[in-house]
């Protein structure tokens, strides 16, 4: 995962990062989120947002009032209310029901 923000504190002893303005992630799936702030507990590899998150792919574009990422379960749960558009064609799972 890539990071990019206006502003960003470390907080070496607890391994905790905050970014705040126009943060984006960038994933090597090809996916981007963009929030106005998120906070990475990079020893529980854990992230939090609590305002708009926009997140893109190729398929189509999901907002939400938030999210809570897991990287030990690898999984996002977006926080509502949220709404997924799908691009014409677009498929955001596999044929057996999981993201790819």
């Amino acid at each position: 995962v890539g990071a990019e923000s206006d502003k960003g504190v470390y907080a070496q002893k607890e391994q905790k990062l905050d970014l705040s303005g126009n943060v984006v992630l960038t994933y090597s799936e090809g996916y981007t989120l963009k929030t106005p702030s998120t906070r990475v507990d990079l020893k529980a590899q854990k992230t939090y947002a609590d305002q708009g998150v926009v997140m893109e792919g190729k398929d189509g574009t999901l907002t939400s009032t938030g999210l809570e990422g897991d990287s030990g379960n690898d999984s996002l749960i977006f926080t509502g209310p949220a709404t997924l558009v799908l691009k014409q064609g677009g498929n955001l799972f596999d044929s057996k029901g999981t993201t790819p």
